[in-house]
Protein backbone atom coordinates (compact mmCIF):
# COMPACT_ATOMS: atom_id res chain seq x y z
CA UNK A 1 0.00 0.00 0.00
CA UNK A 2 1.29 3.11 -1.18
CA UNK A 3 1.60 6.13 1.01
CA UNK A 4 -1.86 7.94 -0.61
CA UNK A 5 -3.58 4.88 -0.08
CA UNK A 6 -2.44 5.11 3.67
CA UNK A 7 -4.37 8.89 3.62
CA UNK A 8 -6.97 7.81 2.10
CA UNK A 9 -7.60 4.96 4.47
CA UNK A 10 -7.07 7.32 7.62
CA UNK A 11 -9.40 9.95 6.10
CA UNK A 12 -12.43 7.10 5.84
CA UNK A 13 -11.03 6.41 8.97
CA UNK A 14 -11.80 10.08 10.14
CA UNK A 15 -15.47 9.84 8.69
CA UNK A 16 -16.57 7.03 10.16
CA UNK A 17 -15.57 8.49 13.43
CA UNK A 18 -17.82 11.41 12.79
CA UNK A 19 -20.55 8.79 12.12
CA UNK A 20 -20.13 7.55 15.54
CA UNK A 21 -20.30 10.64 16.98
CA UNK A 22 -23.61 11.59 14.81
CA UNK A 23 -25.26 8.21 16.54
CA UNK A 24 -23.64 9.06 20.09
CA UNK A 25 -21.33 6.37 19.86
CA UNK A 26 -18.69 7.72 21.78
CA UNK A 27 -16.95 4.57 22.41
CA UNK A 28 -16.62 3.39 19.05
CA UNK A 29 -15.68 7.27 18.33
CA UNK A 30 -12.85 7.17 20.54
CA UNK A 31 -11.59 3.13 19.26
CA UNK A 32 -11.66 4.34 15.81
CA UNK A 33 -10.47 7.46 16.44
CA UNK A 34 -6.64 6.21 18.07
CA UNK A 35 -6.72 3.43 15.18
CA UNK A 36 -6.27 6.41 12.99
CA UNK A 37 -4.16 8.08 15.16
CA UNK A 38 -1.97 5.28 15.48
CA UNK A 39 -1.90 4.77 11.53
CA UNK A 40 -1.03 8.25 11.36
CA UNK A 41 2.03 7.65 13.72
CA UNK A 42 3.19 4.78 11.55
CA UNK A 43 2.96 6.84 8.36
CA UNK A 44 5.11 9.52 10.36
CA UNK A 45 7.40 6.88 11.29
CA UNK A 46 7.57 5.13 8.53
CA UNK A 47 6.47 1.71 9.97
CA UNK A 48 4.26 -0.79 8.19
CA UNK A 49 1.18 -1.65 9.78
CA UNK A 50 0.69 -5.26 7.80
CA UNK A 51 4.05 -5.95 9.66
CA UNK A 52 4.68 -4.82 12.73
CA UNK A 53 7.21 -6.78 15.01
CA UNK A 54 5.96 -6.80 18.20
CA UNK A 55 2.00 -6.16 18.03
CA UNK A 56 -0.09 -5.63 20.94
CA UNK A 57 -3.12 -7.45 19.02
CA UNK A 58 -3.04 -10.57 17.21
CA UNK A 59 -6.31 -12.02 15.36
CA UNK A 60 -6.27 -15.55 14.01
CA UNK A 61 -8.77 -16.64 11.47
CA UNK A 62 -10.39 -19.73 11.06
CA UNK A 63 -8.20 -20.14 7.92
CA UNK A 64 -5.16 -19.30 10.63
CA UNK A 65 -5.82 -22.23 12.36
CA UNK A 66 -7.34 -24.88 10.11
CA UNK A 67 -5.19 -27.08 7.97
CA UNK A 68 -7.23 -26.37 4.59
CA UNK A 69 -9.79 -28.10 4.94
CA UNK A 70 -13.37 -27.67 5.12
CA UNK A 71 -15.02 -28.59 8.68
Amino acid sequence: MNKAEKIERMKKGIEFTKQHIDNSNFTGAVVVGMAVLEQMLALIEGEDLNSVSNPDVVITTEVDCSDGEDK
